[in-house]
């Protein structure tokens, strides 16, 4: 007889008979995860949501503010470019600067915390589809998580100095980091190397975008200290194929590049103040751009655009320096400016603005609030006070939105 199950966390016992009719019970020691999912990933599984770092999610987010609950460990410092990843069963991956990560359930309770991963986490982990959690540290040490209970394996030791950006997974399971010594790095799920691309200078605040198409799976990445866009195929083990890049400096480009369905690759630009539409045309870059008028303030600083696409245009949000969340429309040969907002207060230096199903946009930051806005800029809720300055927040399935404040509270905000 078949048994149907929802999909959830269950605590689970076997009935054991023998062959003269004695029976025994074993009780599974931990929750077991019950998923009809061909997938462990989330919605929300990586930096900026997907492999495009588009930063749009299929989930409805919250419509009015409501806090469900706040959970408090002093060791979930959250820094820089940190943000939540969920599994599909709901659980929230939290890292933190002080080398661990978490997972706590939708509930607020605390499922596990990992060993120390031997160095600062400044980045975002990735989860792959089955079930592995990837994260790399400030001395680019890949680690491979176990989601059930968080045990931690040091599965890749390339050494570098300073940051170094989120990885980013490719459909067959390679993951893609840059650090600070001007590496490309692509790993087998096992940890084993499949290539290194030098560029030179520092790729460390950058997350690569990864695309497939027609057969070719391409790698976008920003190299922060030479400030230009490259392009490297992967061609298989040992195989990295550098394609081109931009021909000339953007200068202070500190963001990761965001890849639309098609051939664009979006970028903001602090030293120029420039939103970028750079077309891949397969021979090379060509551009047109955006020019930010007025204060620097209005720029986008270390944070990354978040694009949503329709079949007429592309929308592009960012959060400038000064905590002005900020809009333009990419017709398909053009971008221009639309509209921003009043100042949120403070200062955003990392921050990147997240997108849910229905065009709600959710801006977290150092106003120690979250805000809710509508497509045409408009207020649709902020919330309370929060203890203290915010990272940048996304979305579960559920539409629940999460968000880290400096002061180690995970934060989970629903609506009615």
């Amino acid at each position: 007889m078949a048994i149907t199950q929802a999909d959830g966390e269950y605590t689970m016992a076997l009935r054991v008979t023998d062959t003269v009719g004695s029976q025994d019970i074993f009780e599974f020691p931990d929750p077991v995860t019950i998923s009809g999912a061909s997938s462990s990933q989330g919605d929300w599984w990586c930096f900026g949501r997907d492999p495009h770092n588009t930063s749009d999610s299929l989930a409805v987010g919250p419509g009015a503010y409501s806090l469900k609950w706040s959970y408090f460990n002093g060791s979930l410092l959250p820094s820089t470019l940190n943000s939540c990843v969920y599994g599909n069963n709901g659980v929230i991956y939290i890292p933190s600067a002080l080398g661990y990560l978490f997972a706590v359930r939708p509930d607020g309770s605390l499922k596990w915390q990992s060993a120390y991963l031997g160095g600062t986490v400044y980045s975002t982990p990735a989860i792959a589809e089955d079930g592995s959690i990837y994260v790399v540290n400030n001395l680019s040490h890949l680690y491979k998580v176990d989601s059930l209970n968080g045990t931690a394996t040091l599965v890749n030791s390339t050494p570098t100095n300073g940051y170094c950006g989120s990885p980013a997974l490719g459909p067959d399971g390679t993951i893609y980091w840059g650090d600070g010594n001007g590496y490309l790095n692509a790993v087998n799920p096992d940890g084993s190397s499949k290539w290194r691309y030098y560029m030179g200078g520092f790729a460390d605040y950058s997350t690569p975008a990864v695309r497939a198409t027609d057969g070719i799976l391409t790698v976008y990445i920003i190299n922060t200290g030479q400030a230009r866009l490259y392009r490297i195929d992967d061609l298989g083990q040992g195989s990295p194929y550098f394609r081109y890049t931009t021909a000339d400096s953007l200068g202070q480009q500190y963001g990761s590049p965001v890849c639309d369905s098609g051939n664009k690759v979006y970028c903001g630009n602090y030293g120029q103040g420039r939103i970028y539409v750079f077309t891949d045309t397969g021979a090379g870059f060509s551009s047109y751009y955006c020019q930010i008028e007025g204060t620097s303030h209005y720029r986008p600083y270390y944070g990354t655009v978040a694009i949503r696409e329709s079949a007429i245009e592309t929308e592009v949000y960012w959060v400038g320096y000064g905590g002005y969340l900020c809009k333009c429309i990419d017709s398909g040969s053009a971008i221009y400016m639309q509209w921003r907002t009043a100042s949120l207060g403070g200062y955003y230096h990392y921050i990147t603005p997240c997108i849910d199903a229905v065009g709600q946009i959710f801006v977290a930051g150092d106003s120690n609030r979250i805000h809710c806005f509508d497509s045409s800029g408009e207020v649709i809720w902020r919330s309370v006070l929060l203890p203290s300055d915010l990272l940048t927040c996304s979305l579960a399935n559920d539409g629940t939105l999460y968000t880290v404040d400096e002061s180690r509270h995970l934060h989970a905000i629903g609506g009615p």
